[in-house]
């Protein structure tokens, strides 16, 4: 019956036995479960990624002493940091593979200074996470530069291709230093033109 009291029937018809009422009853129950199963999960999901992402995954200051960064580098949050990649021109690499051997001695120098020396990054970020890109026009001048680089206490990664394009197998394409303090890679690259 409808809510005028006339009987139905047809596919939209309800069975009033007690046994239908106890099937609907049940699917409900198990569709609420679902919803209360769906909504812990969710917040689960965002407390864990919440206590990862600042307590994990935060960076620690703590590791490094003011004096010992204040000697290596006269610390000081006015003065500029960036990283600078060194080119080999004498490989004759085209545009997009320059900028894909830049890519992986950007991301090398990245991991290499967040596992050694993770208090140059908030300074480098501060400053924009400045690039630059400079050319040497042989291998023997790029290992120069690194074995200077180390000299004075920089970070250095070099890149070697996998000679599947345009280069031969475990060729020194691109020397990233830093990141750094500008007047310290001055020293090392300030004579170098711009890529």
């Amino acid at each position: 019956m409808d809510l005028f009291g006339r009987k139905l029937s047809g596919p939209l018809s309800v069975d009033p036995k007690p046994s239908s009422i106890k099937i609907m009853s049940e699917s409900f129950i198990g569709y609420s479960e679902y919803l209360i199963g769906i909504g812990l999960g969710a917040a689960v999901g965002i407390f864990t990624s919440i206590f990862i992402s600042r307590f994990i995954f935060r960076e620690d200051d703590s590791k490094t002493s003011t004096s010992e960064i204040e000697s290596e580098y006269e610390f000081d949050d006015k003065k500029e940091y960036r990283m600078v990649l060194v080119v080999r021109n004498d490989l004759k690499m085209g545009k997009g593979k320059i900028a894909a051997q830049c890519c992986h001695a950007a991301v090398m120098a990245y991991d290499a200074v967040l596992k050694k020396r993770p208090y140059l990054l908030k300074p480098w970020k501060q400053n924009g996470t400045a690039k630059i890109a400079v050319k040497v026009e042989s291998e023997d001048e790029l290992l120069q530069l690194d074995k200077k680089a180390k000299s004075l206490k920089v970070l250095t990664r070099i890149v070697r291709d996998a000679g599947h394009t345009q280069v031969a197998p475990m060729s020194r394409t691109v020397l990233a230093l830093g990141p750094a303090p500008k007047n310290i890679l001055d020293k090392i690259t300030g004579h170098l033109k711009l890529l």
